[in-house]
């Protein structure tokens, strides 16, 4: 998969609600988490499910505070009837998700049975490109296998076995402050060989 986002009908939801806004702007992918303490992701449908791929895309903050989070979600589960993402779980139970903070920082997480679990916890990387700068994202998963880099460095890797494949999605979060803004463009999945 490749996507650009200039074709608002090239299969990626787009909807908004009270606290958040997902969808299509200006030729990019626009995330908006308005209110405190929430996530809020989009997905493309009907959902895919991957299993060893590379998924790379360019993720930068457009407005809001640098105490945020924006990232990659993998691995969410499909299935048959389950909801997408937008404050909250995607089916209620599964997923890893690595996202980095304007701040300078990274993180990987696993959502499992409605708890986030920490497989790599927040750490400074001078990586990372910090403020409204563009950082060129990437997620590797081989079999239990997963490497997260960020403008061509490897910040770590993570071994689960938890879950083996699923859909993906481009995430926004706010923690105190409310208002973060993220656009995501340049998006390429691959599927990997053994």
């Amino acid at each position: 998969m490749q996507e650009n986002f200039d074709d608002p009908k090239s299969g990626w939801e787009a909807g908004a609600d009270s606290g958040a806004e997902w969808g299509y702007r200006d030729g990019e992918y626009r995330v908006v988490a308005n209110a405190k303490d929430t996530a809020v992701w989009g997905s493309p449908q009907p959902a895919r499910d991957w299993a060893d791929f590379s998924l790379e895309v360019d993720a930068r903050l457009m407005e809001g505070p640098l105490d945020n989070e924006l990232g990659v979600a993998v691995r969410i589960p499909v299935r048959a009837g389950s909801p997408t993402g937008r404050h909250g779980q995607p089916d209620g139970k599964s997923m890893y998700l690595f996202a980095i903070s304007s701040d300078g920082s990274y993180v990987v997480r696993m959502l499992r049975n409605e708890e986030w679990e920490y497989l790599a916890k927040w750490t400074q990387s001078a990586a990372l490109r910090q403020g409204k700068s563009v950082n060129h994202l990437r997620v590797e998963c081989r079999g239990p296998r997963m490497q997260f880099w960020a403008n061509g460095q490897l910040l770590v890797e993570v071994q689960d076995a938890t879950l083996r494949s699923g859909n993906v999605g481009l995430l926004a979060a706010a923690f105190a402050e409310p208002g973060v803004v993220v656009h995501f463009d340049n998006l390429r999945i691959e599927t990997l060989g053994p």
